[in-house]
């Protein structure tokens, strides 16, 4: 009996790493790597000696497969998932506040702010509830609260405002010399 280990490699985003001209498509060795024939002994250029990469499961995220090369594409089993229900996120920002809760104890959320967060992509729910619990605790307040958070976004949204408008190094006003 042949033991072996099955290693689980994920690939975040694959279909954002571009090809350099410098340094060639960084992509390239996977074309190897996903035939199990061929990566049962797989030699990388920088890393010479042979390696038996025959049981590695290849998992692999993209935004969008059209941008990854066809021939890559057929060496995967792709699943399309599609965006979660507003029932779906709100269970995704409740996940998020609870972790939070866990890390900043004795703070907790109001029932009317998460249902608010809920439509924000799941790193922005993270940096608007964080922001609002700092808010919270700043006061000395135990339940963040809509006010809470209302400062954060208005915060974020002067933030924004201010970054449109450069860093202050406008042409009006300069003298010559």
């Amino acid at each position: 009996m042949v033991l072996h280990l099955s290693p689980i490699i994920a690939l975040d985003e694959l279909d954002k790493a571009m090809p350099r001209h410098n340094y060639g498509d960084p992509l390239a060795p996977l074309h190897t790597l996903l035939e199990p024939e061929s990566a049962s002994s797989f030699a990388d250029g920088c890393f010479p000696l042979p390696i038996d990469a025959g049981h590695v499961i290849w998992i692999a995220t993209a935004n969008d497969v059209d941008r990854l090369a066809a021939p890559l594409r057929s060496r995967f089993l792709i699943f399309d998932i599609s965006n979660p229900t507003s029932e779906e996120r709100l269970g995704i920002t409740h996940s998020i506040a609870s972790r939070l809760g866990d890390e900043y104890w004795g703070l907790e959320f109001d029932s009317e702010v998460l249902p608010l967060v809920s439509e924000y992509p799941p790193r922005v729910q993270r940096q608007l509830l964080t922001a609002a619990l700092a808010r919270a605790a700043r006061y000395g307040e135990s339940t963040v609260g809509v006010e809470h958070l209302r400062e954060v976004v208005e915060r974020g949204n002067r933030i924004n405002e201010q970054s449109r408008r450069g860093l202050g190094f406008a042409s009006a006003g300069r003298q010559s010399v």
